[in-house]
């Protein structure tokens, strides 16, 4: 059939824009079936739409299970014969993990496949080719610099424009000598008064904050105690935050 002509596979392969990745996990056949990048850390730079299946059992039945990223959580759906028995979502791929709690042995990261090495090399050369655009707090008094990010992270997803000077956060909390901040509580320093956040927002303002050089931006449920980290010119404080 001449597969085995390197010359004619590459000729088939010229057009196509992404080939599945195949992991094996022991017994376990991971495919990737589509990547995107982000900046975010926690997802070790994969991004929404990223999509992945694997077949294990569930409740003692062979089923499918579809793994994706969304805006700002990670998504799993679990199938038998085409019938949903199981759907979560959360905010890391081991947290979904540890709830449904089956194949122990591996983390969510490992399940996901992001952490694999040919998968991260592919996420590489796709962020290379998509020019991701970063910078670290030392950049924040660079306007121009900031603005291709907001472009990036914020126009691109068509965020609705009912906020004031958006700079206005880099610049007065570089001048704040604590490098930590309260996500989405800051927010209002640009946004009215009792504003309604919608997700699609919160998820382009946390990818705007991470491309800026800030990581673990985490939302607050109320009455909810949560320790967050933020790495701030190359230095690393934590505080627990309640909101």
């Amino acid at each position: 059939m001449g597969f085995d002509n390197e010359s004619i596979v590459h000729e088939l392969i010229a057009n196509v824009q992404f080939i599945p990745i195949f992991i094996r996990l022991d017994k376990i056949l991971i495919v990737v079936s589509k990547i995107s990048i982000s900046s975010c850390e926690e997802y070790y730079g994969a991004g929404l739409g990223y999509l992945f299946t694997l077949i294990t059992k569930y409740n003692g039945k062979q089923s499918l299970f579809i793994q994706s990223i969304l805006e700002d959580k990670c998504s799993l759906n679990v199938y038998y014969e085409g019938i949903k028995l199981y759907h979560n979502k959360d905010t890391t791929p081991n947290k979904i993990w540890e709830t449904i709690g089956i194949l122990r042995k591996y983390d969510g990261m490992t399940l996901f496949g992001i952490t694999n090495s040919y998968v991260q090399q592919k996420l590489e050369e796709l962020k290379k080719n998509n020019n991701i655009i970063t910078c670290t707090s030392d950049n924040w008094e660079n306007i121009d610099l900031l603005n291709l990010i907001f472009e990036q992270n914020i126009k691109k997803r068509k965020i609705a424009n009912t906020f004031s000077d958006w700079s206005n956060l880099f610049t007065n909390w570089y001048k704040q000598t604590n490098t930590i901040i309260q996500f989405p509580a800051i927010l209002f320093q640009i946004y009215p008064e009792n504003y309604q956040f919608q997700e699609k927002e919160l998820g382009a303002w946390r990818a705007m904050l991470r491309a800026s050089g800030c990581i673990n931006i985490t939302p607050f449920s109320k009455k909810q105690h949560i320790h967050s980290e933020i790495r701030y010119n190359g230095t690393i404080r934590s505080s627990k935050n309640i909101r």
